[in-house]
């Protein structure tokens, strides 16, 4: 997901949240679990190898740190070795063995980072594609409804307003059909970038699919989402003068003083309301307020 797209969705499974601790955490976890496997490969060394205990601090580091980082905790990891075998009285029938034999762990050691670093950065940019709209850089209704889910239990525990403007362009099918396609998505991305500049940090823009969009407002009462919508309807007014004729919007923003049943009972809400708008003569923006 985009920046744009995380504003609200959240700091989603543990995997994702643990990528944002702060890196000298993670690197002084890492050194330390380092510390500890170096300790315990001294003391056990005569009856058990715990060189793959090594592996564990460097794949943390090379997951919830930078792949950089973890490069760093292998070579260290190789020095503690060494170290280890050497304090043990190792002895080899030449010096450049204990050296060959570091290099090798050492270089397995940054193996195991390198891929578990590249095993991490996959995994985002895939949970980036199910999350984020591919046109636009929104959010996508999969990725809206979770952070609707998420802000109604929320609101269930603080007592706190929630709002949902739902925005469907008018007669967006006559700017496919004059312009053609390739000017529809234009016009799509500059709505989404439009909805996107008017929001608060806390906000959330998505796009629901073909000119639907959402805007998820937390704590926001009506007064407070009546001057959010104001604020996105300046910029979209500002695209849109360069779209005329053919290309406006109706729009419905409910606010909840009470929580919803469920995220679709939120959405459904604001799209009623949204139609009423469109059916009243379209370029409008109804609001009601739901206790």
């Amino acid at each position: 997901m985009t920046e744009k797209a995380r504003k609200t969705a959240g700091a989603g499974p543990w995997w994702q949240r643990s990528a944002g601790w702060p890196l000298w955490l993670v690197a002084g976890l890492g050194a330390l679990g380092t510390g500890l496997v170096g300790l315990l490969d001294y003391v056990l060394f005569y009856q058990i190898s715990v060189i793959f205990l090594y592996l564990v601090p460097i794949g943390f580091v090379a997951w919830f740190g930078r792949r950089r980082l973890g490069y760093a905790l292998a070579l260290l990891s190789g020095g503690v070795w060494l170290i280890a075998e050497l304090m043990t009285g190792s002895s080899y029938s030449s010096p450049w063995v204990a050296e060959w034999d570091a290099a090798v762990v050492t270089a397995i050691f940054i193996v195991v980072a390198h891929l578990t670093g590249a095993l991490r950065e996959a995994f985002a940019r895939l949970q980036t594609l199910a999350d984020t709209d591919a046109l636009t850089g929104l959010a996508n209704r999969r990725s809206f409804l979770w952070a609707a889910g998420r802000e109604i239990e929320r609101t269930r525990r603080t007592g706190e307003p929630l709002s949902l403007a739902y925005l469907d362009l008018d007669d967006f099918k006559q700017v496919n059909d004059s312009r053609g396609h390739a000017e529809g998505d234009r016009l799509l991305v500059q709505v989404a970038e439009a909805l996107s500049s008017g929001l608060r940090a806390a906000d959330l823009a998505a796009r629901l699919g073909g000119d639907e969009f959402a805007l998820l407002l937390p704590d926001a009462d009506e007064s407070e989402s009546a001057t959010a919508v104001a604020r996105v309807c300046r910029a979209l007014d500002s695209v849109l003068a360069e779209w005329e004729p053919g290309a406006g919007y109706s729009a419905g923003v409910v606010t909840f003083r009470t929580p919803p049943a469920s995220e679709e009972a939120l959405l459904k809400a604001a799209d009623h309301l949204m139609y009423e708008a469109k059916g009243a003569g379209k370029g409008q923006v109804f609001y009601r307020v739901i206790l």
